[in-house]
């Protein structure tokens, strides 16, 4: 399902996305260094009301993967997921809980559908400002220690956020280590011990999702 925003917001989006992916924008700055993400996270926009929040629906769709050849036995990066996904012949349709309040926002991954054997991505909760022209940039870092593996996922969206829904791109980086490296059981290895491996790669993903109504009610305690 694909948002069905007028021409001149997609133009919008694609310039964004554009210079997004021209490495000579940057000119040696990191957009996905953890202090800039940290004031990503802190800075409110200029936006008004609530009514933005709700539940979106849609793909993403990968534009660049650093990061398909790495950790794949764990399944824990989104554009390896997302290859291995369209290599079977599987459509992967996100859900997202976005929650407006004013210029601040917040995006966190709702549901995932994809074959459960490929394992879930790790995405962290992204917050940020949110301006009156609908343009927003949004950060989280996760911060994980797993059995297997441990390390960061930083991430941002740069992108826009109107009634028709929500369409950007999604960068992550995995600084990660973990404790196997060919998949094989540590009991099958010689000695066996387990071989300890770094992680650091990045992706970039486009996204294009619609609002199908307000967000999910929050389950009772039990």
């Amino acid at each position: 399902m694909r948002a069905t925003g007028g021409s001149s917001r997609r133009r919008r989006v694609g310039t964004l996305l554009g210079l997004a992916l021209l490495p000579a924008c940057y000119q040696g700055y990191d957009p996905l260094d953890p202090e800039t993400l940290a004031e990503i996270m802190r800075t409110r926009g200029d936006a008004e009301g609530i009514e933005l929040s709700g539940l979106y629906r849609g793909r993403f769709d990968v534009l660049s993967c650093g990061c398909d050849q790495e950790m794949t036995t764990f399944d824990v990066t989104l554009c390896a997921a997302l290859e291995e996904a369209d290599r079977l012949g599987i459509e992967t349709i996100f859900d997202v809980v976005v929650i407006q309040a004013d210029g601040s926002m917040r995006v966190s991954e709702e549901g995932f559908e994809i074959d459960g054997n490929l394992g879930a991505p790790l995405l962290p909760t992204l917050y940020g400002p949110l301006d009156a022209d609908g343009t927003l940039s949004i950060a989280g870092i996760l911060q994980t220690d797993a059995l297997l593996v441990e390390g960061q996922v930083l991430s941002r969206i740069d992108g826009t956020l109107d009634e028709d829904g929500l369409s950007g791109e999604l960068q992550q980086r995995y600084h990660l280590s973990t404790d196997v490296t060919d998949g094989a059981p540590i009991e099958e290895r010689p000695g066996g011990g387990s071989t300890p491996a770094e992680v650091d790669c990045r992706e970039w993903i486009g996204l294009d999702l619609v609002r199908l109504g307000p967000p999910p009610l929050p389950l009772p305690p039990d």
